[in-house]
């Protein structure tokens, strides 16, 4: 037992410096921890696969983007839930409760927010204020990337900057739950249908604050755009580019979803961290 300690120690210990080397300073290394350990995060890393894979925008010739049950039109009121996509979305949002959430997208260089759907256009949605606070922080977090003439994300309600449509994912995971009016079943008969009683939703999910990013205007950006892994925390860093800044925005999405206090002293008595980095999380097992 003694030598496992002493092997989990030099790992470590190991682990430290090469998070070193690459920018991360041991008080950004126990603010990631802090995030980690006292977090759950959810990625689905690629929604479309089938799109993906074919590099189109359309599942089967249907498009997930706007597949939802949020202000469609009245005779297109069940046809939601048509893709494979639409549905592991929302067999995830049905499991969870979340609170914050990010879209990646491309095609255009901005950060927005509620609403997205023609029934709100000219309209501020309940959270606007909030919604505001908290997409300003992601921008800046974000950062510019002047070494690749790229300025800082561009922000605004969606109905603003982006456009609007019916049947969109981010208004949806917002206001399905309490905007009634808005939401009606679904009745595909693709892929063997689907039970409308999973688009039936109660007051313990969407609710959440869902912002779309749309990370540049170039959808397959060259390898050299990317960015490095050098300094990633860094908003000033060369080695920024659109993988890093993503990575910061996605970092202060996770730390801002609650609040806390981290005590570091008390009458220069240093404390040790409540959160220990690299700790084994036994809790679910």
């Amino acid at each position: 037992m003694q030598e496992d300690w002493k092997v989990q120690v030099d790992e470590a210990e190991d682990c430290r410096e090469k998070l070193r080397d690459r920018g991360v300073d041991d008080g950004m290394r126990q603010w990631l921890a802090r995030i980690v350990s006292t977090r759950r995060i959810v990625i689905l890393p690629t929604a479309n696969a089938l799109g993906y894979y074919r590099n189109e925008r359309e599942e089967s010739g249907m498009d997930p983007n706007n597949d939802f049950p949020y202000d469609k039109k009245s005779k297109e009121s069940g046809n939601c839930m048509i893709t494979v996509a639409a549905r592991t979305i929302n067999e995830i949002f049905r499991d969870h409760m979340f609170q914050l959430a990010i879209t990646f997208h491309s095609g255009s260089s901005s950060v927005t927010y509620e609403w997205g759907a023609p029934h709100y256009e000219g309209q501020l949605s309940p959270d606007d204020e909030a919604l505001k606070q908290l997409v300003s922080g992601y921008v800046r977090y974000g950062g510019a990337i002047p070494q690749m003439d790229i300025d800082e994300y561009e922000m605004g309600t969606m109905n603003d900057v982006v456009y609007s449509v019916r049947g969109g994912m981010e208004d949806w995971a917002y206001a399905g739950s309490w905007d009634k009016e808005r939401v009606k079943p679904c009745h595909p008969e693709t892929y063997g249908g689907y039970d409308e009683s999973k688009t039936i939703y109660d007051d313990a999910t969407l609710r959440v604050f869902n912002t779309l990013v749309e990370t540049g205007k170039e959808k397959s950006p060259s390898t050299d755009r990317l960015g490095t892994d050098q300094d990633v925390l860094n908003i000033d860093s060369a080695g920024s580019g659109h993988i890093p800044r993503n990575i910061r925005l996605s970092i202060l999405m996770a730390d801002v979803v609650q609040p806390y206090v981290a005590v570091r002293h008390v009458n220069d008595v240093q404390l040790e961290d409540d959160i220990v980095p690299l700790r084994e999380n036994t809790d679910r097992l």
